[in-house]
């Protein structure tokens, strides 16, 4: 019995050694975001730019993006899953003004994210700049009901792609497959959308995205994070867990082996 787990303790540590090993590089970018696409309901076009702002009557509803870019370093995560916020980098905030406003609303915008990667250790050239696009449907409510279906609706159609590219640390493990991801990181407010929400922009229940009351300031931040494997939400045990499982059978099969001699 001690054998079958010692057996089993060593497999499971020698299954994740590599990763424990793998070289965490430090990464200086630039993250730029981008508004784009942006269409009203009537069929206006609005200028690309880091603000939108629509409605009649004397206040109008917008977003701002703020800062619209963000020069700083990063470190890579050595595995994946749900990554620590502590190797998140610094979040472009996307803030809706929420206003009651006459017609012509927002109907519909894009959220493109650049990224621009230099490894800062090792030293080394820096990589093609990577474009991440969030398709965002949005829904100016007509405020006829005085509950939360007047609040205002994002709905992100699309992105968080595991964007992948491969890089030479210049280490003993050669070309290395890392990921990218950027994301919504802070605020708070971002969950699946649930009805009456999901059926008024027209989504499915489940659907990403955010709702923001009339009249008050809603701030959602964009963050990215580099991985060594995919951003999911099932995540691969890292090797700090790996260590306390293989541990953990080790002092199991002590125990057994003590009521076996008794």
């Amino acid at each position: 019995m001690r054998k079958l787990f010692l057996l089993l303790a060593s497999f499971v540590l020698l299954s994740f050694g590599g990763t424990a090993h793998a070289l965490v590089v430090t990464w200086d970018y630039t993250l730029t975001g981008l508004f784009i696409n942006a269409q009203l309901v009537d069929g206006t076009p609005l200028p690309d730019g880091t603000t939108l702002e629509w409605g009649g009557g004397s206040n109008q509803s917008s977003l701002v993006m703020a800062p619209s870019v963000i020069n700083d370093s990063v470190d890579t995560f050595v595995g994946g899953g749900n990554i620590p916020s502590t190797y998140w980098a610094e979040s472009i905030d996307l803030t809706h003004n929420n206003f009651v406003v006459q017609p012509p609303s927002l109907d519909f915008t894009t959220l493109q994210m650049s990224v621009l990667l230099k490894p800062q250790v090792p030293d080394l050239p820096a990589l093609p700049e990577q474009t991440f696009t969030f398709f965002i449907d949005f829904l100016e409510t007509p405020n006829d009901y005085g509950d939360i279906r007047d609040w205002d609706i994002f709905a992100l159609l699309d992105g968080f792609p595991n964007f992948n590219f491969q890089y030479d640390a210049g280490d003993a493990d050669g070309l290395q497959t890392y990921y990218v991801n950027v994301f919504p990181s802070t605020g708070g407010v971002l969950s699946g959308l649930q009805d009456p929400h999901a059926s008024m922009v027209g989504v499915p229940v489940g659907t990403l995205g955010f709702i923001t009351p009339e009249n008050e300031s809603t701030t959602l931040g964009f963050s990215f994070t580099i991985s060594t494997r995919p951003f999911d939400t099932n995540p691969v045990p890292e090797p700090s867990t790996v260590m306390l499982l293989g541990v953990g059978l080790l002092a199991l099969a002590g125990v057994i082996r003590k009521k076996m001699n008794k």
